[in-house]
Parts: structure tokens; C-alpha cells; sequence
């Protein structure tokens, strides 16, 4: 990428680090590449005096590179990798685990939320339910389930609804807002798991086996990343403009500011499953990161299928970094320490 008025190593780093490259390289003064390890098989290594020839344009202070003179560096990223998915059998030795099933409808056909009802649902579990506030047959319908399941008290419908649209900054804020009203009813200590659906979603899985996989990996989150170049997604996400949601679109007003540096992006699906405290945490701290994340996602297009990943993957890093950094300070040798960005 070029970048002719603010190069330099810091900001080209946290350029690719918000790209997921495990590294940076700064040359001919106004050009800044991302890349992984990997792509350093066979390169060859020059003498420092060659990759300092430039002086950056963000920072005259520091050197950009050189003529066919590339200068390195680590944005922090450690390894990456890509977790097998393995089928887990129900054990009947594990504690049992409670679902909060987030139900989002938006659509009319009562018919199809009644098989998807009958699929997943147990009186073990929690389900709360959004209705889009244009829906109003869905609604009623959801408000008569809700009455009929009241004596078992592990359904409810969400009383103030939003119109969520198809990648409009509506879709995250009703899922934030669902998690806030579950913090503050007396479910909210019951449950292990968010898992959310529309109507038109049908598990391939009986309730039993999705119950057997939340057992063992309790403590973990479900998050379905793009699976391709992370430039491509971010452009697509539009990150770099400003998006207002208005009459049922979202509309671009501008360009965007700078993103907070030391963050990295990630996104895919916004069909997610989510730890209890790292949902809370995601929807209620007021801490920097979420609290300014909350702010920026309001926002951006497409926002539900990158802002908990996103979360994610910094609280990852971070305690990476911290668990490293604790093994250096005790005296460890050969511990990668990661650079707290």
C-alpha cells in the first residue's frame, strides 16, 4: 500500500496488524507491505545501512526502507493456525450446560419458527426472543408462545424491538441490547452459552449433540472468521467510511478517522457462539477497548460480523502477551515476549 503523507514503522505495523500479517515492511520512503513468516523462505537478508536510506514521511526521525530495500518488522501475531473440527460425542459424566438461544425474527412465517422451536428447545435452556418491530404477526404470535411457557419462566420476548435490517448498524446494537436486558433479569447468572438463529436457520444436529460440544469447550467462543484475504473483508466492512443507518438503509456520509492503532480486524459470520463472560464483557465494560469498539461499530457496515471477533482476538493477544511477559520476568528463556501495542 502507499502511503505518501504517513508512513513510517509504527504506522505501517499497525496497518498490518489490523490486517492479521505477522509482519511489516517499510521501503522506497512511501510504501508499506504486510506478510507472514512463511513468506520469508528464501529471502535474502541485507545489511541495515541498505534499508535505511529514506527518511519516512510520517516520522522524519525514522527510516523507510531503501531502494529495492525492504526494512522488517513483527506486528506481535503469533502463529497461525487453523483448529480441526472433530464430532464429540454426548457424555452423560459432564455437568449439563445451559443455553441462551437469542432468537432474531424478521420475518412472517410463524410455521417454519415452530420446527425450529421444536428442534431446540428444552426446558433446560433460555430462549429470548427479538421480533423486527415491522413484523407484527410474528409478534403476536411469539407474545402468545411466550404466555403459554410462562409457568416454565425460560421464554421471553423482547419488549423493545428494533428495525434490523441486513447489515445495518441495527442488527449489533439489538444483539448488545439483548445481552444488557438478560444481564439484568434473573437469568442473569443461568446460563453458560449465547448461541443465535433466525427463522430461517435449521440445526443439522440434535439439541444433544450442540449441548455435547458446548460441554467440552466451555470457556471458548464460536466465531466463524471470512476465510480469505483480510484486506478484501475490511474493504468490504467499508472500515474505512462512516456509515449512518437511516429509513432502513445504511447510507456513506464520509471517510473515517483513524481506526485505534494496535487493533486487529476480523470477521466473517455473525451467527456466533458466545461465552457468558466474554459476552457481558463484549456488551457491558466500560473498559477502552469494548466501550470505544461499541462507539466505532455504530457505525460501520455489516457490523454483527466483525465486532465480537474482533473483541476476540484482542483479548487473545493480550493475554498472550501478558502470560509471556509474567514467564519473562520470572526468568524463562526462549519465551516470545509480544509487544503490548
Amino acid at each position: 500500500m502507499q502511503l505518501p503523507r504517513t508512513n513510517s514503522p509504527q504506522t505501517c505495523r499497525f496497518a498490518c496488524l489490523r490486517l492479521g500479517f505477522q509482519l511489516s515492511g517499510v521501503q522506497y520512503q512511501y510504501e508499506c507491505f504486510c506478510g507472514d513468516l512463511i513468506d520469508m523462505e528464501g529471502a535474502k537478508m541485507i545489511s541495515e545501512q541498505s534499508c535505511t536510506k529514506y527518511r519516512c514521511p510520517g516520522d522524519t526521525h525514522e527510516s523507510c526502507g531503501g531502494f529495492d530495500s525492504i526494512a522488517l518488522y513483527n506486528t506481535g501475531l503469533g502463529e497461525k493456525f487453523v483448529p480441526s473440527v472433530l464430532y464429540v460425542a454426548p457424555d452423560e459424566n459432564r455437568p449439563k450446560i445451559r443455553i441462551l438461544f437469542l432468537l432474531q425474527f424478521n420475518g412472517r412465517n410463524v410455521r417454519q419458527v415452530r420446527r425450529l422451536l421444536k428442534l431446540i428447545y428444552s426446558p433446560d435452556h433460555f430462549y429470548y426472543v427479538h421480533v423486527d418491530s415491522r413484523q407484527h404477526l410474528m409478534y403476536q404470535e411469539m407474545k402468545r408462545l411466550e404466555e403459554l411457557l410462562a409457568p416454565i419462566g425460560n421464554f421471553r420476548v423482547k419488549g423493545d424491538r428494533y428495525s434490523t435490517i441486513w447489515a445495518g448498524a441495527s442488527l449489533l446494537q439489538m444483539m448488545l441490547s439483548c445481552i444488557r436486558d438478560v444481564a439484568n433479569s434473573d437469568w442473569a447468572d443461568k446460563w453458560d452459552f449465547l448461541v443465535n438463529l433466525s427463522e430461517s436457520d435449521m440445526p443439522v444436529l440434535p439439541l444433544s449433540d450442540v449441548e455435547a460440544v458446548l460441554n467440552k469447550y466451555k470457556g471458548h467462543n464460536f466465531l466463524r472468521s471470512h476465510g480469505y484475504n483480510t484486506a478484501k473483508f475490511v474493504k468490504k466492512q467499508g472500515l474505512e467510511h462512516v456509515f449512518v443507518e437511516c429509513d432502513g438503509r445504511m447510507w456513506r456520509i464520509g471517510e473515517r478517522g483513524p481506526f485505534p492503532n494496535g487493533i486487529r480486524i476480523d470477521g466473517g459470520s455473525d451467527w456466533v457462539g458466545l461465552d457468558k463472560s466474554f459476552a457481558y464483557y463484549a456488551a457491558l465494560s466500560n473498559e477502552t477497548l469494548p466501550s470505544a469498539l461499541r462507539k466505532i461499530f455504530e457505525s460501520v457496515l455489516l457490523p454483527a460480523e466483525s465486532f465480537f471477533h474482533t473483541v476476540s482476538l484482542f483479548l487473545t493477544e493480550l493475554i498472550i502477551a501478558l502470560f509471556s511477559l509474567r514467564l519473562w520476568r520470572e526468568g524463562n528463556v526462549g519465551v516470545w515476549v509480544y509487544s503490548l501495542l
